[in-house]
């Protein structure tokens, strides 16, 4: 199990055994490519409407993007760029169970306090609250109401 988290801290976080960034999985088919107009080793480019937030000292990194519909809103994603690949024979299954313990507890919510936070603001588990993880990468997806702009200067 030991080479699994050494392996989620690399892709994670973002530094090699010598201190180096460590680079993130990224694939991109010649179908892709060509739908957006970029060669197959070159980056997609990222919509100037995103606001890419500086790395957070996790290894995190935020992007911001507005989004009008539904109003009132936020579509939150978490991609963490380990999934089931880097699982050895012994440890198959451990990056999905993981999926799941992340919604658990946290140091901040105690046992199920997760899930009763998410309901108390109106985002209810696996229409609004959910996860996957694939082969690459595990991805954590909630869609939270966010008060409108008079009600967040009253709380």
């Amino acid at each position: 199990m030991e080479s699994l988290w050494r392996k989620c801290g690399h892709l994670w976080g973002a530094v090699g055994p010598e201190g180096t960034p460590s680079p993130g999985v990224s694939f991109m088919d010649e179908a892709t490519s060509i739908a957006a107009g970029v060669g197959v080793n070159e980056e997609l480019p990222i919509d100037p409407t995103i606001t890419i937030g500086q790395e957070l000292a996790n290894g995190l990194r935020y992007y911001i993007q507005p989004n009008f519909s539904p109003m009132h809103h936020a579509s939150i994603r978490l991609v963490v760029k380990v999934g089931s690949f880097i699982e050895e024979d012994d440890e198959q299954g451990l990056a999905h169970m993981v999926e799941h313990l992340a919604f658990r507890a946290t140091r901040s919510f105690d046992h199920g306090a997760v899930r009763e936070y998410l309901a108390s603001i109106g985002a209810a588990f696996g229409a609004d609250v959910n996860a996957e993880t694939g082969q690459t990468e595990t991805v954590y997806k909630l869609e939270v109401p966010v008060p409108p702009p008079s009600d967040q200067a009253a709380n």
